[in-house]
């Protein structure tokens, strides 16, 4: 994830921060103080501005909308709500903690290892059975209205830290009968996962998905594309022509089961492909036998060994996003009260300023060398929480006060407020952990130097120095007779 931004409040929303953009609109991280999900966040994927008024992006966004509402099921992101929120167009998604199965395979790539055969045919029953889940679907008449995904790649699949698989991105899916129309012939998808049939302009089917995910488990069990790398016109070509790669010749010793499953998955011909997303679920369990119940925690292990360590970061930084976010609401409200009753405006932006300091700072030092980081971090944050409290304590306090005392006559806060003393803290702290990250690496620690803060001076005072100089010795006066 990127540097914290300025978060953004969007209706009941705050966003965040943007995770991806594209063509037509932003996804962003999101809080929602509704929402159940872990630390209650959500995604919000919004329409550019210059798109918002445009009719085909804005009627995209609402069928995106449309067909997830229809579709309730583990493997599939969920839809919470769709609207318009100062005239941009938006679509609240559910938030999945994990990584897209792009980055896992990339992953595995760069550790030149194979990606785990249990894991990717788990990963392939539990894709089956979402798309089983969306060819099925009736309309409001009863009558059938399959859902065709159009895009099912590696990089519209979500895995978990706890091993479940996401399909996400039904941007492009269309129902047969369509709840709003494309231009026909147009070719939608991306290029390597495209069917024969997406080539020539023909009609997606439920099979079209089947082949996609034909090429998805291709690419996971053999580690390559099926199609040889080229232009864009030799790979359509290739695509039309059915030249994929045998699995055995590009991996020794490849299982034959494995490579009968992924060519009729792979055939021209939609209805020589298998009958249902259904019956390639059942070939999968079959391949994976006994070790079929294993499958999520083998998903799982994997996860953890190929990004354990980023999925940490991001709850780290997540959460210390959504601190500040609490930090910054509460002490913002505090601030407005010491405002009211006398209190210095600028020790109230000072000690904002200094907060969010402490956090950049402490985002900066998550691996140091040593403990010193951690440990200013530790002192930190028992500052917030000291300042919380004294927030609440002030606030209990603003209320058994008599409403009728007017403002003059209360009681006048004093140079050694809970705030001022905190804000010297802060201001402490501060300078230690800009230290501690300024310090090159390998040089002894040193005490940071002591600085006066802005509203007064420092809490201990340096001892004085005797002067050197010899004092002159006074000649005592006679005196008078």
């Amino acid at each position: 994830m990127a540097k914290p931004s300025r978060v953004e409040p969007f209706g009941r929303f705050l966003l965040l921060e943007r995770i991806a953009t594209g063509g037509s609109a932003d996804i962003f991280l999101a809080h929602d103080e509704t929402a159940e999900s872990d630390l209650g966040l959500v995604v919000i994927k919004r329409l550019h501005a210059y798109r918002s008024d445009q009719r085909d992006f804005i009627e995209a966004l609402i069928d995106e909308a449309r067909v997830l509402e229809r579709l309730s099921h583990p493997n599939i992101v969920r839809s919470i709500e769709h609207g318009q929120m100062n005239n941009s167009p938006y679509l609240a998604l559910e938030h999945v903690w994990g990584e897209s199965l792009d980055t896992l395979s990339w992953l595995c790539t760069e550790r030149e290892r194979p990606f785990p055969l249990i894991a990717a045919l788990h990963i392939g029953a539990e894709l089956a059975d979402a798309l089983s889940h969306a060819h099925t679907r009736r309309g409001p008449d009863g009558k059938p209205s399959p859902i065709i995904h159009r895009d099912v790649t590696l990089g519209n699949v979500m895995i978990t830290h706890r091993g479940e698989v996401k399909l996400l991105d039904f941007g492009i899916a269309m129902a047969e009968q369509r709840l709003s129309r494309t231009q026909t012939g147009r070719v939608k998808g991306t290029l390597h996962y495209l069917a024969p049939e997406q080539v020539t302009g023909e009609a997606a089917t439920p099979a079209t998905d089947i082949y996609q995910l034909g090429v998805l488990l291709y690419k996971l069990l053999v580690g390559r594309e099926p199609f040889p790398d080229g232009s864009p016109e030799q790979i359509l070509a290739a695509i039309i022509r059915g030249d994929a790669r045998e699995p055995t010749e590009v991996v020794p010793g490849f299982p034959p089961s494995l490579a009968k499953m992924l060519k009729r998955a792979l055939r021209i011909e939609p209805t020589q492909r298998y009958s249902s997303a259904a019956s390639l679920k059942r070939v999968l369990h079959s391949l994976l036998g006994e070790r079929a119940g294993s499958g999520q925690s083998v998903i799982a292990g994997t996860f953890m060994n190929l990004a354990g360590d980023r999925h940490r970061e991001q709850r780290t930084y997540v959460r210390g996003l959504l601190h500040g976010v609490q930090v910054d609401a509460k002490v913002g409200k505090q601030f407005h009260r010491h405002s009211q009753r006398g209190e210095p405006e600028n020790l109230n932006v000072e000690l904002a300023r200094l907060l969010r300091k402490v956090d950049d700072l402490h985002h900066a030092s998550l691996d140091p060398e040593g403990d010193e980081a951690q440990d200013l971090a530790a002192a930190a944050q028992r500052l917030r929480e000291e300042m919380l409290a004294a927030a609440d304590e002030r606030t209990a306090e603003s209320r058994r006060r008599p409403a009728s005392k007017p403002a003059a006559a209360r009681e006048p806060v004093g140079p050694e407020s809970t705030s001022e003393q905190l804000y010297r803290d802060l201001h402490e702290i501060s300078t230690q952990i800009e230290h501690a990250v300024q310090r090159p690496p390998g040089r002894p620690k040193q005490p940071a130097p002591r600085q006066q803060a802005a509203d007064g001076p420092s809490r201990e005072r340096p001892a004085k120095q005797r002067s050197t100089k010899k004092k002159k010795k006074k000649k005592k006066r006679p005196r008078s007779g």
